[in-house]
């Protein structure tokens, strides 16, 4: 009778633990996907953003002065983008090739931009895409590389 109950006891304990370890392994799946959600958001609003049409100056105006916050835009535009790739698959994915994605993403938005009356495919706006890409990224590794080692100084302090 003592060793049933120790049996039964036993097995209790060892299936709370699997429910709790499969709570903790649902959980991570779940924020594994929602890290995911911004970076699809993201693709879609430069998308959407690069569909509208630009603003020609009007017959006798003369000659534009160039805008140079536009590339200041792509740059920031492409830091977050790529910043967002980061977050959503940087473990599970090599730096290159999120780095080869977000370069892809600014070349098609470019070619998108062809197509779209008033806009234009730009080498400057791709080299300024690029900019951004570099620049996202190596603020996400500093941003990562800080958050890793706070968790090895938390973990190291509950040790002591």
């Amino acid at each position: 009778m003592i060793t049933l109950n120790i049996y039964y006891v036993m097995n209790v304990v060892i299936l709370q633990q699997w429910i709790v370890n499969q709570n903790k392994r649902g959980l991570k799946m779940k924020i594994k996907k929602l890290k995911k959600i911004p970076i699809i958001i993201f693709a879609i609003v430069i998308f959407i953003l690069s569909s509208f049409r630009q603003k020609l100056p009007l017959p006798g105006e003369g000659v534009p002065i160039p805008d140079y916050s536009m590339y200041i835009y792509h740059i920031g535009e492409f830091g977050l983008f790529s910043m967002f790739l980061m977050l959503g698959f940087y473990p599970e994915f090599k730096l290159y090739f999120l780095m080869g994605i977000s370069l892809l993403y600014g070349i098609f938005d470019e070619v998108h931009q062809y197509f779209v009356p008033t806009r234009f495919f730009d080498v400057v706006d791709i080299l300024c895409n690029s900019i951004g890409v570099i620049l996202g990224i190596i603020f996400s590794l500093i941003i990562y590389k800080i958050i890793k080692s706070d968790k090895k100084w938390i973990k190291n302090k509950e040790k002591k």
